[in-house]
């Protein structure tokens, strides 16, 4: 499983309003809607929702699952996101 420092994590989510998220006990939960394609600036109304949970370790948070809601469709996403927090890591380190 794939872990980032949860300051790190919890400080990009802070400044980015894209992302709402919650704590409880020892789990993060993030959820990101995306724009849709008309607001993209395609045809269509089509919006996914991402739902990402890490599982909190003293101040690691470890990558518990990811799953990407696409209308009606639900699918497991984790290997898809370390590019994700690749940027997290790159973006928080100035």
């Amino acid at each position: 499983m794939r872990e980032i420092k949860l300051d790190k994590l919890i400080n990009f989510l802070k400044g980015n309003s894209s992302y709402s998220y919650s704590i409880d006990g020892d789990k993060l939960m993030i959820s990101f809607q995306s724009p849709t394609l008309e607001e993209a600036g395609g045809d269509g109304d089509l919006s996914k929702v991402y739902l990402i949970t890490f599982v909190i370790k003293g101040e690691t948070a470890i990558l518990d699952s990811c799953k990407l809601i696409d209308g009606l469709n639900e699918r497991e996403i984790q290997g898809e996101i370390d590019f994700w927090l690749d940027y997290i890591e790159i973006s928080t380190e100035r």
